[in-house]
């Protein structure tokens, strides 16, 4: 069989793109700012240097959704893991002005390690965050005997939300936030995140 004139000798295997390049290639055709965080966050889970991955944006004089890129892998670095963790983050805790949390924190409660989203170490509370990667299909049944052990071994009240709370009544999820910290000693108050906030301290 001859080859025909002008095409290449095959080389083997194709070379393949790097997944920090492959990363923001899927977020530059993403539609949804949610879309975004959760193509950079599977991506940093699945261990993938975030400098790694503001290299490939660096490297593009254009890009589609950068300033949300950029403030993701920040949070990324800082723990933030999920489309849901990243809400909470932004539209609850800085949105709201809420003291800074730790983001999954790893210890033994009740005899095993267990790793909490997050936690006001100074206020004895934390917030967890029931979405679809630590609880497929909504099981929490589990978690019941973890909050109690939290609060037994602890003294830390565990206040749990879903994607739906988070999404879509953050203000009212920052105000019952709020009230705990305020129960476990923190001096200020949630502020409103603009005219149409629904706070409720």
């Amino acid at each position: 069989m001859h080859r025909r004139r002008g095409l290449p000798e095959p080389q083997g295997t194709p070379a393949r793109t790097e997944p920090a390049v492959t990363a923001v290639d899927r977020v530059d055709r993403a539609h949804h700012a949610d879309d975004v965080v959760g193509i950079l966050t599977e991506t940093v889970r699945a261990g993938v240097d975030p400098e790694r991955i503001l290299e490939a944006v660096a490297a593009r004089s254009r890009m589609r959704h950068r300033r949300l890129v950029l403030d993701v892998l920040a949070a990324a670095v800082a723990g933030v893991e999920s489309p849901l963790e990243y809400r909470y983050h932004r539209d609850v805790e800085r949105a709201h002005g809420l003291p800074t949390s730790r983001l999954q924190v790893r210890e033994v409660v009740g005899g095993r390690w267990i790793r909490a989203d997050v936690v006001y170490e100074e206020y004895s509370m934390r917030s967890e965050l029931d979405g679809e990667l630590g609880h497929p299909g909504g099981r929490t049944d589990s978690d019941t005997w973890r909050d109690n052990d939290v609060v037994l071994d602890r003294g830390q009240v565990t206040l749990r939300y879903r994607w739906g709370h988070v999404a879509g009544r953050s203000c009212a999820v920052a105000g019952q936030v709020g009230r705990g910290l305020r129960t476990g000693g923190w001096a200020g108050s949630p502020r409103r995140c603009g005219p149409p906030c629904r706070l409720e301290a």
